[in-house]
């Protein structure tokens, strides 16, 4: 549920599903693998088990600041905070995201790894048929009291890790729009999320979405 008032955003979510062996996500990693011909992970045995998970999200975002130049080009900046709250994971969170580009679209940000980030706010106006485009770079901080991918099973004895409280994903990127269709490609680091792991995690997105 989105609701706007000028240039602020609130959104809220309901995210229902289940983790574990009912998930089907070792069949659906390995048939991917096979698909882009890589290697498949060899640690399906150590799976959570099969648990219902629910995540409650709310999400505030308010744009502080905007420029246009004549000519189409300009610059915005976008706070946000929020939390979420559930047995799949609850946490507070805040950040901000500022774009470049020329006809920047009416809307509260590109970035959308956050559950809340690939918004679909109302818009003022249309984009019209030109190409817009856009560079982005997007800072999220997070205080995690629980991670069922971390902390392991809710209610039952599982696998579990040392999770850190504090973690941040920062993450650039570019976007395109034409008309009512837009893609959106990003690159995200994020911190350390337990202790002892080696690699700092990186991910890439590729978001295409088509307004109606």
């Amino acid at each position: 549920y989105n609701a706007r008032l000028a240039d602020t955003l609130r959104t809220s979510q309901i995210r229902v599903g289940v983790v574990g062996p009912s998930s089907l996500a070792r069949q659906t990693q390995n048939w991917w693998h096979g698909i882009i011909g890589v290697d498949r992970f060899n640690g399906w045995g150590h799976q959570l088990r099969d648990e219902p998970v629910l995540q409650l999200l709310h999400e505030r975002r308010k744009r502080v600041f905007r420029q246009e130049t004549t000519n189409g080009w300009g610059w915005d900046l976008t706070r946000h905070w929020g939390g979420s709250l559930g047995n799949f994971a609850t946490y507070a969170n805040a950040g901000a995201e500022l774009r470049y580009g020329i006809r920047l679209p009416d809307d509260f940000g590109t970035a959308p790894l956050r559950p809340a980030g690939e918004n679909t706010s109302p818009v003022r106006e249309t984009a019209g048929g030109n190409w817009n485009g856009h560079l982005f770079v997007a800072l999220d901080a997070r205080w995690v009291l629980h991670d069922i991918t971390l902390d392991g099973n809710t209610f039952k004895s599982s696998h579990s890790v040392d999770k850190r409280p504090f973690v941040a994903d920062i993450g650039y990127g570019l976007a395109f729009t034409h008309g009512n269709w837009r893609i959106a490609f990003a690159r995200y680091h994020r911190t350390r999320e337990f202790r002892g792991q080696q690699e700092v995690p990186v991910y890439g997105t590729i978001t295409v979405g088509r307004r109606f």
